[in-house]
């Protein structure tokens, strides 16, 4: 072990009193030319459900068939990636590798360390692998502790993963707000102790829905419960962060001042690749290429890092669908372009809306807003969904993401100025969104029907467009 931490003091870029950076450096302008990461969310929280870890659960419930994660750095080479991240502890404080602090590991499960699998894949196919650490919400290890304590068994991990992996090239801490009285020492004290062991290591605070502008400050907590009064400036951080939020239409500007100094400080996009978790869920939705291709591109016209996250499964893989996803956008982003919903913007009707809310109204099905949806009244088990255009529209092809997995039995049909056209039929329709060939066909009016559903239907995107615009 200290012959690993000899190494990355002795091939170090820079010194630990070089951090946070006043202006640009080696690491930093490496760390930008990456672009976009895969952040993998593997652990506890997809055997629950539950990504806050607000149920007590034993080490038998980490059960995968087999975790493979010379699988996972494969998806992220083949789409693209050039650096991948892995959550290695989630709110559950479930550990993927076997802590010397802790029994609530992989260890104790009878499992393989996962962490040590994933950097030595990462190395072997050429990317830069990432941790990704959950400073607070932990569910095991907070309880039971005073903050200061609890300091002390995350100090001792965070020592465990940047001394006994070999160079780490991102550390993403998540819930940083969420020490205690004293947050703010306690960060620079983390940050530093970290710094010392791994210099080059870019340490990012996950600063939650934030859009770069400047350091945020927090209320501070103590496992979930605030702290009255007090707040904390979530620093020293590497690089500022946005949960889901980019960074002003202008452009991110990396100079922030801070307590009379200016920093320079990048920014990172961290969002998902499925409609609503981080983690796998199995009625969870992906986001069709389409609103994937509008994030990563508005990400890096506005001067920000993306790092998309995606869930492996119970059985420890990336689901087929979520390569395939993935892949896709990757050849959009070369081609600089992907395929128009050709129903965006045309006007919309449908059989009902939930509670009569027009946050739920048909257009939310084809707009250009990402994680906005259609749905029916709850009680509906037939509805149907329509799109007319007054000059037509023409199409071969239709994206179909389903919101809840409800819809046992659809059919989808174009009036052609005529009669009906009957384009598709389906048992489900399901989350991953798999293009459906159509006929084709120049279409006035779109609709789908649902003719059966176990409660109200709801689509995240229904979307047509022409394959020949593809090529």
């Amino acid at each position: 072990m200290l012959g690993l931490m000899c190494l990355a003091a002795a091939q170090s870029l820079t010194a630990p009193t070089d951090w946070p950076a006043l202006r640009p450096n080696a690491v930093l302008e490496r760390w930008q030319a990456q672009k976009r990461g895969l952040f993998l969310h593997f652990g506890m929280s997809t055997f629950t459900g539950d990504e806050q870890g607000r149920a007590a659960v034993g080490v038998d419930q980490y059960a995968p068939s087999k975790a493979d994660p010379e699988q996972w750095v494969l998806v992220a080479k083949r789409a693209g990636f050039r650096y991948a991240v892995l959550t290695v502890k989630d709110r559950h404080g479930f550990c993927l590798w076997p802590s010397g602090q802790t029994e609530f590991s992989v260890k104790t499960a009878d499992q393989p360390d996962v962490v040590r699998g994933f950097v030595e894949a990462c190395r072997r196919h050429g990317l830069l692998p990432g941790l990704a650490y959950s400073l607070g919400w932990d569910a095991r290890h907070q309880p039971s502790r005073s903050p200061e304590e609890y300091e002390g068994f995350v100090a001792a991990q965070i020592s465990e993963l940047l001394s006994g992996y070999g160079p780490i090239f991102q550390l993403w801490l998540d819930a940083p707000f969420d020490l205690g009285p004293d947050t703010d020492k306690a960060l620079s004290r983390l940050y530093r102790s970290a710094k010392r062991i791994q210099p080059d290591c870019m340490i990012v605070l996950n600063h939650s829905f934030r859009d770069g502008t400047r350091v945020p400050v927090s209320p501070v907590s103590y496992f979930r419960s605030f702290v009255a009064g007090r707040q904390a400036a979530l620093w020293p951080t590497d690089a500022l962060s946005g949960l889901r939020t980019l960074p002003p239409v202008t452009g991110h500007n990396p100079v922030v001042r801070y307590l009379g100094q200016d920093y320079y400080l990048p920014m990172l996009v961290a969002d998902t690749s499925a409609q609503e978790g981080w983690f796998w869920q199995p009625e969870d939705a992906l986001r069709t290429p389409l609103d994937l291709f509008r994030l990563a591109s508005e990400v890096q016209r506005r001067g920000a890092g993306l790092l998309l996250a995606v869930g492996v499964d119970r059985s420890g893989r990336v689901p087929a669908a979520a390569e395939r996803r993935l892949v896709e956008l990757k050849r959009a982003l070369a081609a600089g372009r992907v395929y128009r919903n050709l129903l965006e913007g045309l006007p919309a009707l449908s059989s009902s809306t939930l509670r009569d809310d027009p946050a739920y109204g048909p257009d939310k099905a084809a707009d250009a807003e990402p994680r906005t949806r259609w749905s029916a009244q709850a009680q509906d088990r037939r509805a149907w969904i329509e799109f007319r255009a007054a000059n037509g529209v023409r199409f071969d092809r239709l994206r179909l993401v389903e919101a809840g997995r409800r819809i046992r039995l659809y059919r989808a049909e174009a009036w052609n100025g005529q009669r009906w056209v009957r384009l598709a039929t389906g048992r489900g329709v399901g989350g991953d969104g798999e293009p459906i060939v159509v006929p084709a066909v120049k279409a006035f009016k779109v609709r789908i029907q649902v003719e059966d559903a176990a409660a109200g239907p709801s689509f995240w995107a229904v979307e047509a467009f022409d394959s020949r615009n593809l090529r």
